[in-house]
């Protein structure tokens, strides 16, 4: 067990006074499904060992790089500086599990939950806080949910990004947390976990989902290049040289297109003809397809992948085709710049007014 301290005050060094009260807290402790739950209590930080980056240490297990984000503290530093503690919010958890390190012995852990938090109290000089306490973790897969439902956007946490997120499933599927799976039994439960410790919209979701099949290995049926990648494999095994180069040979320019970026690439062939009146080459590459994918089906494969692509860029030159007839019959594109929005302060637009264009001028002028 451990002992119970309920009230405790703290100043900063900003000299804002902070009375700490447990019984005041409101959120429930949250992992005691994980872990047996030891209490709520004030401790001291000098009696939990925190790591440091400086040392060579990762301060959250669960985030990419485990760093924190100096962003995020300096929000943190600026609500306990206006609020004091927020008893509405999560406390951080520290686990009671003594570690000898730099030639002392310290009673807790600060492992994944609150590291935010740490580094705004010792930026205020903030000496103690309101901790929840279990003992050590033992199931490594239940650490890992741990750290996503902590860092689950709520309170004073700093949410996983995405690169977070595709390391931590990557471990689990590489540590046969879920066993022996095919390619859409895995997908449909990597979905399935996403779904349940995070907030995240579909299209980020099926990312994370691709990605983590690539870097875990998952026999697919389709091979998935990176940008570097694919454009590697094009040099290398074509003898061309890409990313708009102006081939010498054709006289033509060169460009990788993955999918979903039809239009830009298209674009940029569309400027560097308005340059140089020289066409341009597009070798595609489709991303993994997702067996599960309800959303879009006709893209449960690659051939559908690839036509699908093959369609996007017909669209953008069927439209190019509309605007050209266009601009045969009415001498003028279909597309008007009306004006600017007032901007310029310092000669006087009016802020409450538009700035028409005019094209015979070469400076826009005032509006009164």
């Amino acid at each position: 067990m451990i002992n119970i301290i309920k009230k405790y005050t703290v100043k900063t060094t900003t000299d804002k006074t902070i009375h700490l009260n447990v019984d005041e807290c409101q959120v429930k402790p949250q992992f005691a499904d994980k872990s047996k739950f030891l209490g709520r209590t004030v401790i001291a930080r000098k009696d939990i060992f925190i790591a440091k980056e400086n040392r060579g240490e990762a301060q959250n297990t669960i985030r990419a790089g485990g760093i924190t984000d100096t962003a995020h503290v300096d929000d943190l530093i600026a609500s306990l500086n206006n609020d004091g503690i927020l008893y509405d919010r999560p406390v951080p958890v520290v686990y009671k599990d003594p570690i000898f390190r730099n030639d002392r012995w310290y009673d807790f852990q600060l492992t994944s939950i609150g590291n935010h938090r740490d580094s705004a109290f010792e930026q205020l000089g903030i000496t103690n806080w309101i901790y929840d306490v279990y003992e050590p973790i033992k199931n490594v897969w239940d650490m890992e949910d741990i750290g996503w439902d902590s860092n689950n956007p709520k309170g004073q946490l700093k949410p996983l990004n995405k690169a977070s997120m595709i390391l931590s499933l990557t471990r689990m599927v590489e540590g046969k947390r879920w066993g022996k799976l095919s390619q859409i039994d895995l997908e449909k439960k990597l979905g399935e976990y996403v779904d349940k410790h995070s907030t995240t919209n579909h299209k980020t979701k099926a990312s994370i989902i691709r990605q983590v099949l690539h870097a875990s290995n998952t026999s697919t049926d389709h091979r998935e290049y990176l940008p570097e990648q694919a454009e590697k494999w094009v040099e290398s095994n074509l003898g061309i040289q890409v990313n708009g180069s102006l081939d010498p040979k054709t006289q033509s320019f060169n460009w990788v297109v993955g999918e979903g970026y039809e239009e830009k690439k298209l674009m940029k062939g569309i400027l560097k003809y308005g340059e140089t009146e020289k066409k341009s080459k597009y070798y595609l590459h489709t991303k993994q397809p997702l067996m599960t994918s309800k959303s879009q089906p006709s893209k449960g494969s690659t051939s559908l992948k690839r036509q699908s692509m093959v369609d996007t860029i017909d669209f953008i030159n069927y439209s190019l085709d509309k605007i050209f007839e266009y601009k045969k019959q009415n001498g003028c594109y279909p597309f008007e710049i009306i004006g600017f929005l007032p901007q310029d302060q310092k000669d006087g637009e009016d802020m409450t007014k538009l700035i028409p264009y005019n094209p015979k001028v070469v400076k826009l002028k005032k509006t009164a």
